[in-house]
């Protein structure tokens, strides 16, 4: 094998990194699909209110204000008032 020289290496040394990162790039993107496609069992891609209002419908207000807090980050009043006001 021959010797390599500093620029040689320098070009493997970007190839394997752009390799790395293009492997991130794509676990993190599988990743992220994976949890968002599936809101939850029979949801059928439904939006958050269309979720909320079926829940709420169904008498799960507490299931629903969870919902609303986990999806969106809201605080629990803040929760509480998107759910009624729907």
């Amino acid at each position: 094998m021959p010797n390599l020289g500093p620029t040689e290496l320098l070009i493997l040394a970007v190839l394997l990194a752009l390799i790395v990162a293009a492997v991130i790039g794509v676990a993190v993107s599988v990743g992220r699909r994976r949890r968002v496609s599936a809101p939850y069992p029979g949801a059928g891609g439904a939006d958050l209110a269309t979720r909320v209002r079926e829940l709420k419908s169904a008498g799960r207000t507490e299931q629903a204000v969870h919902l609303v807090r986990g999806e969106t980050g809201m605080g629990r009043r803040e929760a509480e008032l998107f759910v009624d006001g729907l």
